[in-house]
C-alpha cells in the first residue's frame, strides 16, 4: 500500500495532473453548448407528447450548469440548432458532433499522459470522440441524480417508515452506483491501453472517483458559498462557477485514471508485455513508471551496458 501511494505521488507529479485537468475542464466548458443541445433533442423525440417531463428534463439540466444557461436560453438553443431543413439541419447536426467531440479528444490527450501510451489513429479517435457526446449527456443526467437524489428517494417512499437520515444514504448509494457507471465507461473506452490489462483495473478507479465525485456534489454548495465568486456580479458569477465545478470533476477523472494507469502499467510489466502502444515523447506522451522493455528487460540493459563500460 506505501508502496502504491509513493508511485502515485510520483506519476502525479510527473503527468502534471493539474495542467491536463485544466485542459479537460476548459474544453468540457466550451463543449456544454453542443452537448446540452444533443441532449435535450434526444430528450424532446423520446419524450414527445409530454411536455411536462421535457420542460422538468430543461429545468434541472439548467440547474446543473448553475444557472449559466437558463431553461428559456437552452430551448432557445435547440430550436437554433436543429430547427432547419435539407442541407442546413446536416450541417448543422455535423456542427454540434463536431463541437462536442472536444471533450472526448481532451480527455484522450490526457490519458496519453496517465497511461504512458501514444494516440490512436485520427479517425478513430475522432469517431470515438463524438460517442463521449452522449456519454456527457449522460453525465448531465448523473450530475442531477447525484445531487437530488436524497430528494428523489423521499419522494419515492413516501409514505414508508423512512427516516430523513436513511433517505440521505440511500440517495447516496444511487448517486455512487450512478456515478461508478459513468467512470467505468470514460476509464473503458479512452485509454489507448490493451482491453485486458484495462478491465481488471478499471473498477479500483471508478469507484475511487465515484466516491470523489458523490462527495463534491454535497460539498460544493458550502465551497461555492465561501469562495465569493458573487462578488464578479451576475454575469460572471455563473460562469466562475460553473468552471470551477469542472475542474475540479476533471480533477477527480484524472484521479481514478492514475488508479487505473499504476495498475494496468504494473500487470503488463509483470506479463512481460506492452500496456498498449509506445509513447512518441511527444506532447504529453512520456514514461514515468512504464519500462523501456516490459518486465523490467530495459533496466537489465542498462546495467549489461554499465558493466560492459567498466571493463
Amino acid at each position: 500500500m506505501i508502496g502504491f501511494v509513493k508511485t502515485f505521488i510520483k506519476k502525479w507529479g510527473k503527468d502534471n495532473v493539474g495542467v491536463l485537468a485544466s485542459v479537460v475542464a476548459w474544453n468540457s466548458l466550451t463543449s456544454i453548448v453542443p452537448i446540452m443541445v444533443g441532449l435535450l433533442a434526444i430528450t424532446g423525440i423520446i419524450l414527445q407528447g409530454n411536455p411536462s417531463a421535457e420542460k422538468s428534463v430543461v429545468t434541472h439540466l439548467s440547474a446543473a450548469l448553475h444557472g449559466v444557461l437558463t431553461p428559456k436560453d437552452l430551448q432557445q438553443l435547440v430550436k437554433a440548432s436543429i430547427n432547419h431543413t435539407g442541407i442546413l439541419a446536416i450541417v448543422g447536426f455535423l456542427g454540434v458532433l463536431w463541437s462536442g467531440s472536444n471533450v472526448g479528444g481532451a480527455i484522450s490527450t490526457a490519458f496519453q499522459a496517465i497511461f504512458e501510451t501514444a494516440s490512436r489513429n485520427f479517425v478513430k479517435e475522432k469517431l470515438l470522440d463524438i460517442v463521449m457526446i452522449f456519454v456527457m449527456a449522460i453525465l448531465m443526467l448523473v450530475i442531477i441524480a447525484g445531487t437530488t437524489a436524497a430528494t428523489l428517494v423521499t419522494k419515492l417512499f413516501h409514505g414508508f417508515p423512512l427516516s430523513a437520515g436513511l433517505a440521505l444514504i440511500v440517495g447516496t448509494a444511487i448517486g455512487v452506483v450512478a456515478a461508478w457507471l459513468l467512470f467505468a465507461a470514460i476509464y473503458l473506452a479512452f485509454p489507448h491501453v490493451k482491453v485486458k490489462f484495462r478491465l481488471g483495473n478499471v473498477w479500483k478507479g471508478a469507484l475511487t472517483a465515484a466516491v470523489l465525485f458523490t462527495a463534491l456534489s454535497y460539498i460544493w454548495p458550502v465551497y461555492a458559498h465561501f469562495a465569493h465568486f458573487s462578488k464578479y456580479g451576475a454575469v460572471l458569477f455563473p460562469i466562475l462557477l460553473l468552471t470551477a465545478w469542472l475542474y475540479f470533476f476533471a480533477l477527480i477523472v484524472c484521479v481514478g485514471a492514475e488508479i487505473v494507469a499504476i495498475g494496468a502499467i504494473d500487470e503488463a510489466d509483470k506479463e512481460g508485455e506492452e500496456v498498449g502502444p509506445e509513447p512518441q515523447e511527444t506532447v504529453p506522451q512520456h514514461r514515468v513508471i512504464r519500462d523501456d522493455e516490459p518486465n523490467g528487460q530495459g533496466g537489465k540493459q542498462q546495467e549489461r551496458e554499465t558493466a560492459t563500460a567498466g571493463r
